[in-house]
């Protein structure tokens, strides 16, 4: 069964050489129009109606806005978004397609061929605003952030004048953070790395350990979790934006990691990458699916919405 969720990015432009010197998206660089751009470059891939497609031939990737039933793109420009489908896929290999029945084979796909998989995608501005935020569908490991990413990149880039830089990157959005970490219910352990051995008195090191590092362990019992870590972790988050040490049971370390729980599955994650899990929201349970077994535009956009509200937040916006 496949798993679909949603990744927040979090897109500035800013002075080069200097981050915090960003520009207001919606009238930058002369009156330029980030939204209006993005548009441009859409409305670039199907300029020649014979070839709908945007090729990338160095990952081997086609790309297209899908179409309705009725033949109209799965395409919308607003005041403040853009939002769609795309449909994604690799070619260059060749596989044999089978009935899954019977295991006989029902055609080729050949080099020249890609199969095509739906991804949304929402492109928002925020109003008289320096920042913008891609969303973008995954089913299950599969995505098109980097092909969204780079496309950007190349037809706005040259359109900047040499002293903009344009940044897409991975954003931690608190709420799903919080949505994540609750849904895990505890920590199985909790790992303290880069322990110095002088905090210990009566530690004694024997030669053969003289240089190996020290790490400390907190195990919950079986069937067992160790609970509230979300203080824990924004604690410790709060400790590190400071550069001040971190600390667990007055044990001072570099760093922490957490064994979760997550969808099945033993993750484990540091301080140092939470933002990780904070950067996606997984909507399996949400998804309608509609008659191909993917997820509706309808629903999709729904849920993007909701990431929007947590974005919209004041709390996302004190970096």
């Amino acid at each position: 069964m496949n798993t679909f969720s949603l990744s927040i990015y979090r897109i500035k432009i800013y002075k080069r050489f200097n981050k915090k010197e960003n520009v207001i998206l919606s009238d930058y660089d002369n009156g330029k129009s980030f939204l209006e751009q993005i548009d441009a470059m859409f409305q670039a891939w199907e300029v020649n109606p014979n070839n709908v497609l945007y090729k990338d031939d160095k990952a081997q990737k086609v790309s297209r806005i899908q179409k309705d039933a009725h033949g109209n793109n799965i395409y919308y420009k607003h005041e403040t978004y853009i939002d769609g489908i795309i449909e994604s896929g690799d070619y260059g290999t060749q596989e044999d397609i089978i009935d899954i029945e019977t295991g006989k084979s029902k055609y080729t796909k050949t080099l020249q061929d890609a199969t095509l998989i739906p991804f949304y995608f929402m492109i928002y501005v925020l109003p008289h605003s320096s920042e913008g935020y891609l969303i973008v569908e995954r089913i299950g490991t599969l995505g098109i952030s980097n092909l969204l990413k780079t496309a950007i990149i190349n037809f706005i880039g040259p359109q900047l004048i040499e002293n903009y830089t344009l940044s897409i990157e991975p954003y931690l959005v608190p709420q799903i953070l919080k949505i994540r970490l609750d849904a895990v219910g505890g920590a199985k352990k909790v790992r303290l790395k880069g322990v110095d051995k002088n905090q210990f008195k009566d530690l004694i090191t024997e030669q053969n350990f003289g240089e190996c590092t020290t790490e400390v362990i907190f195990a919950a019992r079986k069937n067992k979790t160790i609970p509230d870590i979300i203080p824990i972790i924004n604690k410790l988050k709060s400790a590190k934006d400071k550069n001040e040490p971190i600390r667990i049971n007055n044990i001072e370390c570099t760093d922490v990691a957490f064994e979760l729980d997550i969808n099945g599955k033993a993750r484990t994650i540091t301080v140092a990458d939470m933002k990780n899990i904070g950067t996606n929201l997984d909507i399996t349970q949400q998804a309608e699916l509609g008659p191909t077994n993917y997820p509706t535009y309808d629903c999709l956009n729904r849920e993007a919405h909701t990431i929007l509200s947590y974005l919209m937040n004041k709390e996302n916006h004190n970096e």
